[in-house]
């Protein structure tokens, strides 16, 4: 792993517009699945072994949790783990690490400062509804390395690249979860 970011995200993923209120090719607040374009598979957890909240890609009918995007101000989000045994958690880059290939965890909120906040960004030329996730604290990319089409293959940071196909995400509607455990800790 190389130890350096910032990385600053690539012309085909600055979205243009006001910071007040929903822009065009902005997600609106809600619960999703989050899905990678490149391998039609969503981001969740195993759940035949305990991976520490180490953030994976499944098959998207089965995977655990869901998500809930939270506006942070212009095109930043806090995106809230939705576990049904866990709880409510914050999706974030382990330990706030600012290393390239460094893995997305679901972990108790508030433990990594901006490792915890994402810009969600409309990427120019990819299909409509297709969009970057860069951390805050990194401005690197979301990634799915290698655009692999596995199910299990870790979801890290990586520098953006224009032709990254592990990169693209989509926010697939889903109904809000009904039973959420209340761990006061998260």
């Amino acid at each position: 792993m190389r130890a350096g970011f910032p990385v600053s995200a690539p012309a085909d993923s600055v979205v243009t517009g006001s910071s007040a209120g929903p822009r065009p090719g902005s997600v609106e607040a809600g619960v999703y699945r989050i899905r990678a374009v490149g391998s039609g598979l969503c981001l969740g957890e195993s759940t035949s072994r305990d991976g520490g909240g180490a953030v994976e890609q499944y098959a998207c009918p089965a995977s655990i949790p869901v998500y809930l995007l939270e506006p942070a101000g212009g095109d930043r989000y806090t995106i809230r783990s939705l576990h049904p045994v866990l709880g409510h958690g914050c999706l974030g880059v382990d330990a706030g690490l600012r290393t390239e290939g460094a893995r997305l965890m679901n972990d108790c909120c508030g433990r990594r400062g901006t490792a915890e906040r994402f810009s969600i960004r409309a990427a120019a030329g990819a299909h409509s509804g297709t969009y970057r996730i860069l951390p805050v604290h990194t401005g690197a990319c979301v990634t799915i390395a290698g655009g692999n089409r596995t199910p299990g293959v870790a979801v890290v940071q990586l520098p953006c690249a224009r032709t990254q196909s592990g990169q693209l995400f989509a926010f697939d509607p889903v109904p809000a979860p009904t039973a959420i455990p209340d761990i006061r800790s998260n």
